[in-house]
């Protein structure tokens, strides 16, 4: 037999086995052995089949100080190198168990809220809203949006009241929050400098508006960790109002249209935000669905907040609606300034139809006039699509959305015009690209 058919030789690993001092001498001892069987009678019984010879001569390599060895599956193991991998594994769960120990420690949990009904109507009152008609005290609100309806916008426009105190939408009170405090805001969705670009815009107190900007980042929502750390990056900030913008975004499960994913990321949310954080208010932005009204997902979403705002647009005007517990605004159409990006409530609904399409008759009518025209003028070019009065209400109804405007001519009459928006040039809504 020549030394190249050691090829062709079985290994038996039950045997003991002591490190040879001269690895070429002791391969050379054990072809010796190898040739000296080839002479010796087979031990099998002379009808059975001769065993199976392997194809080649394994040669266990050398890593992590250990010699590979066969395991159960017969599969070449360096059992040095397993033993290392299941070391460094549970050093990992023992660095995230003593986090979660740490956190625990540092952050009390919060006692329980209870006591009897006379222990409780014995405590100091308080508000009844944050923000009238929209936001009730230490509550939730979700905020959805049709596309291009400007949900940012709205968004921004809350920050600027909740951190200055002015009434928001030019009409309804608000409270403001402490004066060493933040409103947080969690951007998924911009860049930072656009996102900053946009709130220096809207006039938001730039030391007191706290923006963290996660596009592009991986979402802390999928990891404890990265929570934690984020809640308490909000906590030292002192965050009192946090705004997350948006669900889509934030949300991190699988399915969006899941009940019980969504209600999970929402229960999450609100202990994160109340518990680690310390806020008192959460606003989550959301897209609306396809047809434009209410919240894109399931529909447990909608069993969370205090309070839900729906914002909607026709042609070119918003409109904004809002349900809840103690707070309720029938939908109304909302005016918006270019110059300061406020929006403010203007009165009138999607349901009143008449004035909407007798507006945008009106509209197109002194567009391609390109003049002011009084009010007259325009029941008489109109005539026998919009009625009379028909068209006095909806000049009106384009005064207060803002679309109109007009000035004395002679004998006094109304000269009515088009108020140029600039929001509107280009077909830009001004803010951001929902």
């Amino acid at each position: 037999m020549s030394a190249d058919d050691s090829d062709n030789v079985e290994i038996d690993l039950t045997a003991d086995y002591d490190e040879p001092e001269d690895e070429s001498a002791a391969w050379d001892a054990f072809l010796d052995d190898q040739r000296r069987d080839e002479f010796r009678e087979p031990t099998h019984p002379p009808h059975d089949p001769a065993p199976a010879v392997p194809a080649q001569l394994p040669r266990p390599r050398i890593g992590y100080g250990a010699v590979e060895v066969l395991d159960e599956t017969g599969q070449w193991v360096d059992p040095a190198h397993v033993a290392a991998v299941a070391y460094e594994v549970e050093r990992m769960h023992v660095r995230d168990e003593a986090r979660r120990a740490y956190q625990a420690e540092s952050i009390p949990p919060e006692p329980f809220d209870a006591g009897t009904l006379a222990e409780v109507m014995a405590r100091a009152p308080v508000p009844e809203a944050r923000v009238e008609d929209f936001l009730p005290w230490e509550a939730g609100l979700l905020w959805t949006a049709q596309r291009k309806a400007g949900k940012t916008t709205g968004a921004l426009n809350l920050a600027r009241s909740l951190l200055t105190g002015e009434p928001f939408l030019g009409s309804k009170a608000v409270r403001a929050i402490d004066a060493e405090s933040k409103v947080g805001f969690l951007n998924f969705e911009v860049s930072a400098l656009t996102f900053g670009r946009w709130a220096r815009a809207h006039a938001v107190p730039e030391d007191r508006l706290f923006i963290v900007t996660l596009r592009g980042r991986p979402n802390p929502f999928k990891n404890d960790a990265e929570l934690a750390r984020l809640g308490a990056l909000l906590r030292e900030a002192r965050v009192e109002s946090l705004i997350v913008d948006p669900f889509g975004k934030a949300f991190d499960g699988t399915d969006q249209n899941d009940n019980t994913q969504v209600q999970a990321w929402f229960d999450r949310l609100d202990g994160w935000a109340r518990g680690l954080v310390g806020a008192l208010d959460v606003i989550v932005t959301a897209h609306a669905g396809k047809n434009g009204e209410g919240f894109r997902g399931a529909s447990s979403a909608e069993g969370w907040p205090d309070s839900i705002v729906t914002m909607t647009k026709q042609g070119q005007t918003r409109f904004i609606a809002v349900e809840g517990r103690d707070v309720d605004l029938d939908e109304t159409a909302l005016a918006f300034d270019p110059a300061t990006k406020q929006l403010t409530l203007a009165g009138g609904s999607r349901a009143d139809t008449t004035q909407n399409d007798g507006l945008d008759r009106i509209v197109r009518l002194l567009n391609d006039a390109a003049v002011p025209m009084s009010g007259r003028a325009i029941e008489d070019a109109l005539d026998g699509m919009v009625g009379r009065d028909e068209v006095r209400a909806a000049l009106k109804f384009g005064q207060r959305m803002t679309r109109l405007t007009w000035e004395y001519g002679p004998k006094r009459a109304h000269l009515w015009s088009v108020v140029v928006m600039p929001e509107f040039v280009n077909g830009d809504s001004g803010d951001d690209n929902d």
